[in-house]
């Protein structure tokens, strides 16, 4: 099942940079516009869609049990319903602290979790890498759920910096 990490990985590695897109797109006039989303939406779509393609491979291999398949399809109807999420970006009608929650707790920490547990079940695994992988992934989580944290409070001091500077000219 070793072989489910990189294509996990990679899904986890889209979110994040999604989620990063998603706080600058909202947060700023500037950074992204519509169609950029669109497309960083597209990648990630192709990241899922690798996955979901290979889980038939792997299960007529034998090489998938029914409680790991359950939660990788748990993950990936996590994602699918992103599309209400991303509706809500790009009609920006949603604040940017509640995406962060919806892709920093929905998405991305099952994704981490399930990671962990793969490579903890590898009949193979070495109990020292295994947890070195574990801080390695969840250190790279914190960072980027710290940066578009300070992305998305950089536009509330900004914002707010302007509404003084607009006040003291009248």
């Amino acid at each position: 099942m070793k072989e489910s990490l990189v294509p996990l990985g990679r899904i986890m590695h889209e979110m994040q940079k999604e989620r990063g897109c998603v706080i600058l797109f909202l947060c700023s006039n500037w950074a992204l516009d519509e169609e950029g989303m669109k497309q960083k939406f597209l990648e990630s779509n192709d990241a899922v869609e690798d996955l979901a393609a290979k889980i038939p491979v792997w299960k007529k291999k034998g090489r998938i049990n029914k409680a790991m398949l359950a939660k990788i399809s748990n993950v990936l109807e996590e994602i699918k319903s992103l599309t209400t999420q991303r509706d809500l970006v790009l009609s920006k009608e949603i604040s940017a602290t509640d995406s962060i929650s919806v892709y920093s707790h929905k998405i991305i920490g099952p994704i981490l979790d399930l990671m962990i547990e793969v490579a903890l079940n590898d009949p193979d695994h070495d109990s020292s890498h295994v947890s070195a992988f574990s801080n390695f992934l969840n250190l790279k989580e914190r960072i980027g759920r710290e940066r578009v944290l300070t992305a998305s409070e950089c536009h509330v001091v900004l914002e707010r910096r302007r509404l003084v500077r607009l006040v003291e000219f009248k």
